[in-house]
């Protein structure tokens, strides 16, 4: 697929090179697009000017030990392939570098801060599929970090940003680095393809890609110490990941990938069952496939499998995008560009440039505990998931549940609570079981309080033995929608809990405005997100239905199933607050009383009905916010929370 051989005008531009580049035995090269120039040496007063020149430098250098390109913000254009090699001894510690002069995780980092590499390189072979090499990098323990690469506009072209050819090199990683393509105006064949062992891309974007990364062959004809983890893989137009030797030992996980034609590409003759762990792989249009460089050969069979846990496998992934500012007509991209919006599905797995934010709850070890995912319960072969997170240590404890909001419509259990309270629940040893729940309107709400229940259920049936849990202490937190289903969990569990906590909860649904023309729906396209399947996570596309809902007036009907003006009485029956009595859990109310989406007078509806019926409970007022808001922002409303559970979880009370 690939002419293995160094194209020949590389061989008189070096040779050009060689005689204006001065060079230094220098550990670090600089490069500057805008102040450089190829008769410098390459200091950091004085640096080259392009990447070529920097390559010259290295190849021409035996200096021991690290070697660092750093590039500056800028455009650089590749015309003809640039090889980084030399006999140098790199090892683990002491690497060969490139890397832009201010990474992503810089607090004064901006996308337009990333040096852009686009190449123009014409390439080998006939002009019908000519493959063309950006840069090749031929030497062992090198790494690729922080830089944006473009596609090739050469028709007929196959181009590639970062090539390794070597069958016997070993450690290449290519971290923290943008690949945009434009399948109309610069098409972007393959980012990355290396031979050899060791390949890893990490926390990598990859927008309109044919192909981002092939893992391909290795001495020995099995590849090991490879890996993927942390990427956003959106559009590519022929197989998100391809592995043709690859060795089992393939380490995939936190990656998202959409939008795409396969979500998996393998040689035929690789039949080997990869894991994939916490990733969200949705919209694609094939799940796994075939291919060599000559064709692709369809779908895999019932021989392929992957041994997947706590994958995502429904919802739409919503990325930033660029915005035009109405006052100068510019371009503006946001520090979080072509990653996932937050508080949107698959923003808490921490696939994009950063290292450092958000925080991975799931590298768990970080934080002093672990999590794990389980199936709670199965609707017509849907399984609907849990995530428990434990502290480090192994004695039995009490659990809370945690019921994430979103108007019964959007959300997901990855929504957690808010990392604040997450850790001081662990840090007061409680284990937290955060659910998915089936989503309205393709269930009703009836169904949906069975799914909060039946979580309940399964927690004490089955959290002695998974996560060493007592059964007799399990309180319930939500949040707005949460909080009505952790409230209806006060009623329908048996037997009661032994507390609940409702952030911004409803007493009724009178907050809501009324409508009855659902004709409306047909007229905005927002409602074509609804389908017949059931549906336990929802993105942006929930979001903006679930609010054009409450705008019009049907938000209660598509929950209910039912139009509620005229059946009250059935209303009534699914109301949490008609069923407290003397029996019902120790409950603590958090309301603001400026919140804009539920008032504050549901919040002393329930209050009211709790005290007649003299409940022990208390509503706890907060300035502002709502539901998700206060536990991230009011650090006396999360200590409110645990100082309410330690005395109904801890204090050993019977009433």
């Amino acid at each position: 697929m690939i002419k293995k051989r160094l194209n020949t005008g590389m061989i008189c531009v070096a040779f050009v090179l060689s005689i204006f580049c001065v060079f230094a035995h220098a550990e670090t090269i600089y490069v500057d697009s805008d102040s450089g120039n190829d008769t410098h040496n390459g200091t950091q007063d004085k640096p080259v000017q392009t990447i070529a020149c920097a390559a010259q430098i290295v190849n021409d250098s035996n200096e021991p030990g690290l070697t660092t390109v750093k590039i500056a913000p800028g455009a650089y254009c590749i015309s003809e392939m640039v090889v980084f090699e030399n006999s140098r001894q790199y090892t683990k510690d002491k690497r060969f570098i490139i890397e832009a002069m201010i990474l992503p995780d810089d607090p004064n980092w901006a996308p337009a801060l990333m040096p852009v590499v686009i190449s123009t390189v014409k390439g080998d072979g006939p002009d019908t599929e000519k493959h063309a090499i950006a840069i090749k990098i031929e030497v062992n323990h090198a790494t690729v970090r922080g830089i944006k690469f473009l596609g090739n506009p050469r028709p007929r072209t196959w181009g590639y940003s970062i090539f390794r050819s070597g069958k016997g090199l070993n450690d290449l990683v290519v971290t923290q680095c943008m690949f945009v393509g434009d399948e109309q105006a610069l098409p972007y064949n393959i980012p990355i393809c290396a031979n050899g062992q060791g390949v890893v891309v990490d926390h990598c974007i990859f927008y309109k890609c044919d192909i981002p990364a092939i893992f391909w062959d290795a001495e020995g004809g099995i590849s090991k110490g490879n890996a993927m983890r942390y990427c956003i893989v959106d559009g590519a137009d022929i197989a998100a990941v391809w592995t043709c030797q690859t060795d089992v030992d393939f380490d995939f996980h936190h990656n998202i990938i959409t939008r795409s034609q396969y979500y998996w590409m393998r040689a035929p003759n690789n039949k080997k069952k990869y894991i994939v762990r916490d990733c969200m792989v949705t919209d694609n249009k094939y799940n796994s496939g075939y291919g060599t460089a000559a064709k692709i050969d369809g779908q895999t069979g019932s021989e392929i499998f992957f041994k997947e846990k706590n994958v995502i496998k429904e919802g739409n992934v919503t990325l930033e995008k660029s915005i035009v500012t109405a006052d100068a007509l510019s371009v503006v991209r946001s520090r979080g560009y072509l990653h996932v919006v937050p508080g949107t599905l698959g923003s808490d797995l921490g696939a994009g440039l950063f290292t450092t934010e958000p925080a991975r709850t799931t590298k768990t070890e970080e934080y002093g505990y672990r999590k794990e995912t389980y199936t709670y319960k199965e609707v017509d072969g849907h399984e609907i998931l849990a995530d428990v997170f434990l502290p480090a240590n192994d004695e039995v404890r009490a659990v809370v549940l945690y019921i994430h909001g979103g108007g019964f419509m959007f959300g997901s259990r990855i929504g957690r609570p808010s990392k604040s309270l997450l850790d001081k629940l662990i840090e007061a040893n409680y284990v937290v079981v955060s659910i998915d729940y089936r989503m309205a309107p393709e269930t009703k709400l009836d169904e949906i309080v069975k799914d909060a229940r039946d979580a309940c259920i399964w927690i004490r049936s089955q959290g002695p033995s998974l996560f060493n849990t007592d059964p007799n202490r399990l309180g319930v937190v939500g949040g707005s929608a949460g909080a009505f289903l952790a409230t209806a969990c006060g009623y329908t569990v048996k037997p009661r809990l032994q507390s609940v906590v409702a952030i911004s909860g409803y007493a009724d649904f009178e907050f809501a405005k009324p409508g009855t023309d659902r004709s409306i729906l047909k007229q905005n396209n927002l409602y074509d997100s609804v389908g017949k399947k059931i549906l336990t996570q929802g993105g942006q596309d929930r979001y903006k239905l679930c609010f054009f809902l409450l705008e019009n007036g049907l938000w209660p009907w598509e929950i209910l199933g039912f139009e509620p003006i005229s059946n009250q009485e059935r209303v009534n029956a699914l109301l949490p607050i008609n069923h407290i009595n003397s029996d019902y859990p120790a409950t603590l109310l958090i309301h603001s009383k400026n919140d804009q989406n539920v008032p504050f007078s549901q919040a002393e509806k329930l209050s009211r009905t709790l005290t007649a019926h003299k409940i022990e409970s208390e509503l706890f007022i907060v300035p502002q916010g709502h539901s998700s808001e206060i536990i991230r922002n009011d650090p006396d409303a999360v200590a409110k929370i645990i100082t309410f559970l330690d005395k109904q979880l801890k204090g050993n009370k019977k009433r």
